[in-house]
């Protein structure tokens, strides 16, 4: 099983690599977004007002940028290239065709949000440099770091499940990736009116509630968002590993 993961694996790394499908504009748009979000943000603020959780919250956004992208190719993708028979008549089981899948594109996402969490915390020092700002110019420690990194792996884990389950229903790549894009926004865009939305009673308790999840720690609040995501995964994933097989991919509507 594990020389049958590590082969599928390997095979989207390769694909990634090569370019396939959205592959290449993927990368080129994350790029442009690092450097917007990664760079520009972080150094116009300096490290005493970005802190460690705007490391954190870059890197995570990163990881999810590749995800949101490349998951829908993967998947759907395989449909569009017509590489899928191919696939399936291999002796690879379901199950190792959806680990290799996902640890491709999990890897690939915290490649990208590491990189985007260092240059952030590059970008934020030398911000406090040359800007002069009182705080301690290194004021971003190695544990922030290392809890973005943590909780961007669990956001890419958790977005790569639902990618799936998407792509699996979708009959093609783009209409995959309209589908999860709107969807997104869809709950982005619930939660923003329904907050709104609110008695001034609820909406006070709310603004109550985010200062006092604000004025925890970093570590805290990590800690308690990586819990939240574990167990969100936990599911996730027992339900994409439920509905992934050969039918289903073959057959999306079927």
């Amino acid at each position: 099983m594990r020389d049958d993961v590590t082969t599928v694996a390997w095979k989207e790394l390769s694909e990634v690599r090569a370019g396939r499908g959205q592959g290449q504009r993927s990368i080129a748009g994350i790029a442009v977004a690092t450097i917007l979000v990664a760079i520009v943000i972080p150094f116009s603020a300096g490290a005493e007002k970005f802190g460690g959780m705007g490391a954190m919250t870059i890197g995570a956004l990163i990881a999810a940028m590749w995800v949101l992208t490349s998951v829908p190719d993967s998947f759907a993708g395989e449909r569009d290239h017509r590489t899928l028979e191919s696939l399936l008549a291999t002796r690879l089981p379901a199950d190792a065709i959806l680990a290799g899948k996902l640890l491709a594109s999990v890897a690939v996402a915290v490649v990208l949000g590491t990189v985007a969490i260092v240059l952030s915390v590059i970008a934020a020092n030398l911000g406090s440099l040359v800007h002069g700002g009182a705080g301690d110019a290194a004021s971003i420690l190695w544990l922030d770091m290392g809890l973005g990194v943590m909780l961007l792996t669990l956001v890419a884990f958790a977005l790569t499940n639902v990618g799936i389950l998407v792509a699996l229903r979708a009959s093609s790549a783009m209409v995959a990736m309209r589908e999860l894009g709107l969807g997104i926004a869809g709950i982005v865009l619930a939660c923003s009116f329904g907050v709104r939305a609110l008695p001034k009673g609820a909406s006070t308790g709310l603004a109550d509630a985010a200062a006092d999840i604000g004025s925890l720690s970093p570590v805290t609040l990590a800690v308690l968002i990586g819990a939240a995501f574990i167990a969100v995964n936990a599911v996730l994933f027992g339900v994409t590993r439920a509905r992934f097989t050969r039918p289903k991919l073959v057959h999306p509507h079927g």
